[in-house]
């Protein structure tokens, strides 16, 4: 019969389980970085003499300009009665997405890299 792990082991292994994905998090945003930033030099972003609020504020009116296009992100159950009904995913606005919890500044929020 095996023996059962204690709390310590337990908890010892889940935090490790923890460190390995904040890790795997942030890789896949620094490969988003990265790529974001050469297609902002490549577009000549990098020779402008613009301060960053003001950037920001540009760039996040372009992203709510596309986010407002983005279909609905799921769940498998949501996505199996789709599926069962034949129907298809339907566009959100910003504001509906954002009233379900599902923002920008939330990094799971389309996880789609």
């Amino acid at each position: 019969m095996a023996r059962r792990r204690t709390l310590l082991e337990r908890k010892t292994e889940k935090l490790a389980e923890l460190d390995r994905i904040k890790k795997e998090l942030a890789e896949i945003e620094a490969k988003v970085a990265e790529r974001l930033g050469r297609i902002a030099v490549s577009a000549g972003l990098g020779d402008l003499n613009i301060d960053e609020t003001t950037l920001r504020k540009e760039l996040e009116a372009l992203a709510a300009k596309f986010r407002s296009k983005a279909p609905t992100v799921q769940t498998a159950p949501a996505q199996a009665a789709d599926n069962a009904n034949r129907t298809q995913v339907t566009e959100t606005s910003h504001n509906e997405q954002k009233t379900r919890g599902r923002t920008a500044q939330d990094p799971t929020w389309r996880l789609n890299y």
